[in-house]
């Protein structure tokens, strides 16, 4: 890392293979190039970071305040579950070991978890270690214990203090204490259905305090005691009115937004330059650590911890390295194929779907449903067609949205099998001996049928065991194969694009039964057409 000092300011500037990052220490000011080619910035801009810029390190395990029940009095639904969280706070020495990674690679540590890190038992310790590192430090509070020597400790040691928008008297008087101390200070508001009025009527009426220097918009998530009730939908015309009131008023205070927000911007810039839009972070800019060691994509992952990675264990480049993180970033590079928009927002979420605010992407993957025929005979509609080469499929295609299922686990509900997909599955359903054999109209149907995956399992039914013939697939399938019969049923369309009828197909989920006693997803073949109504109401 290269440190240049100008005027005051404190610039570190990162070179790396093919591109250079920038952060003004003083500043909070952030840039980087795209990819340079020939010495030449070419526009392209980078997927990733060989190591991460920013981390999220949660120093607190437990939170007095969720406890209390004081965050969710204030409408306050924690996505860190604070209210149960028994966790204990980040050891002085592991958060050491931490920087010490990290030292001239990462240019900011966001101080978080379960609870307020300016609550810590060793505050004041972790805020030094993170300046003898040359690591920034900034940290979001409650503001309910901000007193003037933490204010003061904050101004000597951090680039910026959030504190998060409970309104309370607390709220207030933890921001004053902030901008006395001569802070840089913001205020993370959150935002969900009940909680935009709001946020429009402070910005109209001047409700924010004096003196911040920014209010930063972060979107509600369905995680920890965060409810689905409250998630903003796609269509929610008070969101989309706000986002345009932001796009075009002059505020006397900066306006940001959380990077799940991206999405929205795509479809709803208003005046805001879509060049300016910066994407999910996680598992290529970012990531997060939880008090016991734990590495993640993401702090929204903290509840189930899909992507873990023990750094008890292994080293943080390591993590950042692993299997679990690239399987993480398989989703953003694999995203919404065909979609103009992509590479703005990469699809958005991939821990949480339903905050993806995209009517494109949502049409896609949530207006599959199950159904039931005239016969009472459960079935999968699948009302799109994805995959719409008339001559040749393109597999390589279907292969990079099957991705998105793997490392997940599907239901079935008659029989409560848990069935597992791994890369073995988009290998095989693609590039299988049945799938080449295909001809006529199948070879698109069972492209097009992946869309319904994880419906199909669900409605799975006729379960039957066979071995493993001749010990063909010893290592694959140790104890033999699972069949399930299943259904499901694509549009048939004019050249406008309208549906005329549906198709509805049989087909055979093959299972293998491993050694380790789960079951895994291997193809799905024998695809038959069963018939095709001529209107589906009927």
């Amino acid at each position: 890392m290269v440190i240049c000092r100008t005027k005051g300011d404190k610039m570190k500037i990162r070179k790396y293979k093919n591109f250079v990052s920038c952060f003004n220490e003083r500043t909070g000011e952030y840039f980087r190039t795209g990819i340079i080619k020939n010495g030449v910035d070419t526009g392209t801009d980078p997927f990733m970071a060989p190591f991460p810029e920013l981390l999220d390190v949660g120093i607190m395990g437990h939170c007095i305040h969720g406890k209390r029940g004081l965050c969710m009095a204030a409408g306050v639904e924690c996505y860190q579950n604070g209210m149960y969280s028994n966790l204990q706070n980040m050891s002085l020495t592991n958060f050491e070991k931490i920087a010490k990674q990290c030292g001239g690679k990462v240019y900011q540590f966001a101080l978080g978890g379960c609870g307020d890190p300016d609550q810590h038992e060793d505050f004041k310790n972790i805020l030094k270690i993170c300046r003898e590192y040359e690591i920034t430090p900034n940290f979001t509070t409650s503001g309910l214990g901000m007193t003037k020597e933490l204010a003061q400790l904050c101004k000597e040691y951090c680039g910026a203090v959030a504190v998060s928008w409970y309104g309370g008297d607390y709220t207030v008087n933890a921001i004053e204490l902030l901008i006395k101390a001569g802070v840089k200070t913001n205020i993370h508001y959150v935002l969900h259905n009940e909680s935009i009025k709001e946020a429009m009527y402070r910005m109209k009426e001047g409700k924010f305090p004096k003196g911040i220097n920014a209010v930063i918009f972060l979107l509600h998530k369905p995680v920890g005691l965060g409810t689905r009730e409250k998630v903003i939908s796609v269509n929610n015309e008070e969101y989309i009115q706000f986002i345009k009131y932001i796009s075009e008023e002059k505020l006397e205070y900066k306006v940001g937004f959380d990077s799940c927000t991206v999405p929205a911007f795509a479809n709803h810039p208003g005046k805001i330059d879509t060049d300016s839009l910066d994407t999910c972070e996680g598992a290529r800019w970012s990531a997060y650590i939880t008090p016991d060691m734990k590495m993640l994509p993401c702090s929204f992952d903290n509840q189930e911890q899909r992507w873990a990675v023990d750094l008890n264990v292994y080293t943080i480049q390591e993590a950042w390295d692993s299997a679990e993180f690239d399987q993480f970033r398989e989703k953003f590079r694999n995203a919404c194929p065909g979609c103009e928009k992509r590479n703005l927002c990469m699809g958005g979420c991939p821990i949480r779907p339903e905050i993806v605010l995209c009517s494109n992407k949502q049409s896609f993957e949530q207006d599959i449903l199950i159904t039931k025929d005239m016969n009472e005979k459960r079935l999968v509609v699948i009302p799109h067609v994805l995959f719409k080469g008339k001559r040749n499929v393109p597999w390589k295609e279907v292969e990079k949205y099957l991705i998105r299922y793997v490392g997940k686990i599907f239901e079935v509900a008659e029989t409560e099998d848990f069935i597992c997909i791994d890369k073995i599955f988009s290998d095989e359903y693609t590039g299988s001996v049945y799938t080449r054999k295909l001809k006529g109209a199948l070879p698109k149907v069972k492209a097009n049928m992946s869309q319904g995956i994880p419906q199909m399992i669900e409605i799975a039914t006729e379960k039957r065991w066979k071995e493993d013939f001749e010990n063909k697939h010893k290592k694959k399938a140790g104890n033999g194969w699972f069949r399930y019969s299943t259904r499901f049923a694509l549009p048939v369309m004019n050249e406008k694009g309208d549906i005329l009828d549906y198709n509805v197909y049989q087909a055979v989920l093959i299972v293998r039964y491993a050694a380790d006693k789960k079951m895994y997803l291997y193809d799905i073949q024998n695809i038959k057409k069963e018939t095709r109504y001529p209107s589906w109401t009927e």
